[in-house]
């Protein structure tokens, strides 16, 4: 079945993918949150149970109150974060305010992580620029020596019992006889 140009099971398989994804994501960071507070009841199967149940829950409410009640949207989430956080606090018997702050900083953890993984990749970017750059200024004193500061880019040498004349070409000093001149 074909969407506004979407394959339908292409847009579906997107979605499960996507959603599998958050609830890996999400899971791990809620478990380094509850590790962080030391909390008394963590695992990760219990960050899945969460993640998964109180997604549904929150993600049912929010398509309810939203697109069927027709609420503003953001009403909608706002109610869909507060059941996430009761859910929280009921799987980890834990105080609501207790379950906020894990929610707040399994925020921060992916925050941390993130800038440390943008860092990373910003630096093998930079420095693999660097590189490019380098190659290519090597590539252009050699290719072009004569106007970099070469005072002679043709040379005369003895060569058996006559004078041959050389041109720098590339990395090598080349008779002229042997130069390519045809363009």
């Amino acid at each position: 079945m074909n969407l506004l140009g979407i394959e339908l099971s292409d847009l579906i398989t997107g979605s499960i993918i996507q959603l599998i994804i958050t609830i890996l994501i999400g899971a791990v960071l809620l478990h380094i949150a509850t590790g962080i507070l030391d909390f008394k009841k963590k695992s990760l199967w219990l960050a899945f149970a969460v993640v998964i149940i109180g997604g549904i829950i929150s993600f049912a409410l929010r398509f309810i109150l939203s697109s069927i009640l027709d609420i503003v949207p953001i009403l909608g989430f706002a109610i869909g974060l507060i059941v996430y956080w009761f859910c929280i606090k009921s799987f980890y018997n834990v105080g609501l305010g207790r379950s906020i702050f894990a929610w707040l900083i399994s925020i921060i953890v992916a925050f941390v992580i993130s800038v440390i993984i943008l860092s990373l990749l910003g630096i093998s970017v930079f420095f693999f620029s660097l590189l490019c750059v380098i190659i290519f200024f090597k590539e252009l004193v050699n290719c072009t020596y004569w106007v970099m500061g070469c005072k002679r880019p043709v040379q005369n040498i003895k060569h058996g019992g006559g004078i041959k004349k050389l041109v720098y070409h590339g990395h090598n000093m080349m008779p002229i006889d042997k130069m390519n001149t045809n363009m």
